[in-house]
């Protein structure tokens, strides 16, 4: 008994949480501490991704419900990482909170369904990912307007590699998401459908043409901000948002194959 409570005497960190099945009050005040600039930069990082009406505010109290959620859920006995359990939920909470708004028009959602259409066909037919202009030829508009629709359709470019946990890659050509089960399901068959998407995943991530693949591995596994890329890039930060789209396209595209 003295040993644990010498360790709630440490200053707080996740070993704490491996030796704790229930937190305290104080626990919980200190983790908040902890973490809560980490919900409201996760809320600017999604911001830059979509509409104007999109406030950072809203994105942040719902990131703080779910973050509270997974205050009272996480089980340490499951042998997953606290701060990965609690991106997977503050992400859910956000990605919950967009929904209910339903920010995306039926127009929009028509753009985007011609852009994934055109796409498919065109990865068919040339045996990999289009370029661009490919794809501006394909739909018959120019390459301006096919960058139009990739930034009006950003908003509905979210994947289960929003819920990836890149931090066991040690270099970007061994990059491969892992996802954790919010649920922390031990069906195998649910188990091995997730290992399928990592898998499938992983190689549609390395088909990507480069420019693509060092965006989302700069936003995924560096945490950059699209403007913080677009600096990097030495590009606006609404075209890093465009190659970012360009990049989920892809990537959709390639779960539809599997769940289709």
């Amino acid at each position: 008994m003295g040993t644990q409570k010498a360790a709630l005497n440490l200053p707080f960190d996740e070993s704490t949480l491996q030796v704790h099945s229930r937190l305290t009050g104080g626990e919980k005040e200190e983790l908040i501490t902890k973490y809560g600039g980490l919900v409201k930069y996760m809320a600017h990082r999604l911001a830059a991704r979509l509409p104007e009406h999109v406030t950072v505010d809203d994105l942040i109290s719902a990131g703080m419900i779910g973050f509270i959620d997974a205050l009272d859920k996480f089980d340490p006995s499951k042998q997953v990482r606290f701060k990965t359990y609690m991106e997977i939920r503050v992400k859910g909470a956000m990605l919950d909170e967009l929904r209910a708004m339903d920010p995306v028009s039926r127009t929009t959602r028509q753009k985007a369904q011609v852009l994934a259409e055109a796409f498919s066909e065109l990865e068919k037919s040339l045996n990999r990912p289009p370029t661009d202009e490919e794809m501006a030829e394909k739909m018959g508009i120019t390459l301006e307007e096919f960058h139009d629709m990739l930034s009006s359709t950003k908003t509905i470019n979210i994947l289960p590699l929003e819920y990836a946990d890149f931090e066991y890659c040690e270099k970007e050509a061994s990059c491969e998401p892992a996802f954790v089960a919010v649920t922390n399901s031990s069906d195998p068959f649910e188990l091995l459908q997730k290992k399928e998407l990592v898998n499938e995943l992983a190689k549609a991530i390395a088909k990507l043409p480069e420019k693509e693949k060092l965006v989302v591995s700069l936003y995924y596994y560096e945490q950059l901000t699209m403007k913080e890329i677009g600096k990097v890039l030495d590009v606006s930060e609404s075209r890093v948002s465009q190659i970012h789209s360009k990049a989920m396209l892809s990537l959709r595209n390639a779960l539809e194959k599997l769940t289709g």
